[in-house]
């Protein structure tokens, strides 16, 4: 298994950093060891409650591409960036490193005195952001949890009812809506 290369002999982010994260065999969940990934971006939780919420931001590899681990390794801004990237929760992560990551998040959130994520190379949001107003075409899109074509929605125009949110969701108004 490798070792992740987070930092530089001076505790400083290097510029192309790794961490380990799980694999699973093809075709299930069966655990398959760690895989070394570049490591994007870290935003930990530091909440005591609510446990698991923090996530690293990776680049794709093939082996995260398959549909049956698109729970686990979610795949960010495909069809809309560029260069998409993969978000892992914390769980996914090889425990030392999850640690080393969110030991320099706390020293940093003590320095600084607020919120403070491990950048090394930033990233886009992965979804548009558009104003109140705005006149839109719904793009062919599916997950599992929404299909704008079975829904009939794909290639219609519609009016953006509000400002859209940072949990990529934008409510539209239809301008014929579709008949089921």
């Amino acid at each position: 298994m490798a070792h992740s290369t987070i930092w530089t002999s001076d505790g400083i982010p290097q510029k192309i950093a790794t961490i380990r994260v799980k694999a699973f065999q093809p075709g299930g969940t069966e655990d398959a060891g760690y895989l070394s990934v570049e490591l994007l971006e870290f935003h930990p939780d530091f909440e005591e409650r609510a446990k698991f919420r923090g996530h690293a931001l990776v680049r794709p590899r093939e082996e995260f591409r398959r549909p049956e681990h698109a729970p686990i390794y979610r795949m960010c801004g495909d069809g809309y960036l560029e260069q998409p990237y993969i978000s892992i929760n914390e769980v996914f992560i090889h425990d030392a490193d999850l640690a080393e990551m969110m030991r320099w998040c706390r020293r940093e959130l003590a320095r600084r005195k607020q919120y403070t994520p491990l950048i090394i190379h930033p990233q886009p949001l992965p979804f548009p952001l558009f104003e109140r107003g705005t006149r839109v075409r719904v793009l062919p899109y599916k997950d599992r949890d929404c299909d704008t074509v079975a829904d009939k929605q794909a290639g219609q125009l519609a009016t953006t009812a509000e400002k859209s949110s940072l949990g990529a969701m934008t409510q539209v108004t239809f301008d014929a809506p579709a008949r089921g």
